[in-house]
């Protein structure tokens, strides 16, 4: 008996540690065999529109995108993801693609597969002011904060509205941009921002050759 209550328990623990990778591997599936989850949200237009896009330009990675962050906004984050896996799969080196794929990962709580996939965008083109600013998001929500400050930072001084909240209204509710608004503010005011200054000659350098001419 106890021998065969041994062998369930080793069974359970192997079925715990399979299934997490099948629900991951689900996602692979290919553009031919998707398929959403539910009928009635297939009849909401938008919805419609872009999947009806997204099977007729199969392989077309913003096609899929947009099928992607459609459904991440109506809370469909499985279907999302399962788009958005798509679309970078067909163009691995399309950064908005993987920033969008993050930012349905952070909707649906998948906080360091969202790190992963935002850093994904940063690998393809470093100066992704989005990619920046979402990775924030998923350093902020896992309570990185310094890590969280340096990627708002990086964002603001690429796309200084991503910090306003008239033109973003996400900013007016994260008590984080208000005091990065400032820091960036401070340092970009008559100066380079720090973030290209190790690429350009110092000032102050500059100033000192040019008053030895004189």
């Amino acid at each position: 008996m106890r021998r065969l209550v041994v062998v369930s328990l080793a069974l359970l623990t192997l079925c715990a540690i399979v299934l997490p990778a099948d629900a991951r591997s689900s996602r692979r599936a290919p553009a031919s065999e998707f398929k959403l989850e539910s009928e009635l949200l297939a009849k909401v237009p938008e919805v419609a529109e872009a999947l009806e896009t997204a099977r007729t330009h199969a392989s077309d990675a913003d096609a899929w995108r947009r099928l992607g962050t459609v459904l991440s906004r109506r809370g469909a984050h499985d279907d999302a993801l399962r788009a958005l896996d798509i679309a970078v799969r067909l163009d691995e080196r399309n950064a908005d693609a993987w920033v969008d794929l993050g930012a349905a990962l952070i909707r649906a709580e998948m906080l360091k597969d969202a790190i992963d996939a935002l850093e994904s965008a940063l690998e393809v083109e470093p100066f992704h002011a989005l990619a920046h600013y979402n990775l924030g998001l998923a350093h902020q929500a896992r309570k990185h904060y310094d890590a969280a400050i340096r990627e708002f930072k990086a964002a603001l001084l690429l796309e200084p509205d991503l910090g306003d909240p008239v033109k973003n209204p996400a900013a007016a509710i994260n008590p984080a941009l208000p005091y990065v608004r400032l820091a960036v503010y401070l340092e970009t005011t008559g100066a380079t921002p720090s973030l290209f200054s190790e690429d350009l000659p110092d000032r102050n350098d500059e100033e000192e050759k040019d008053a030895s001419r004189d």
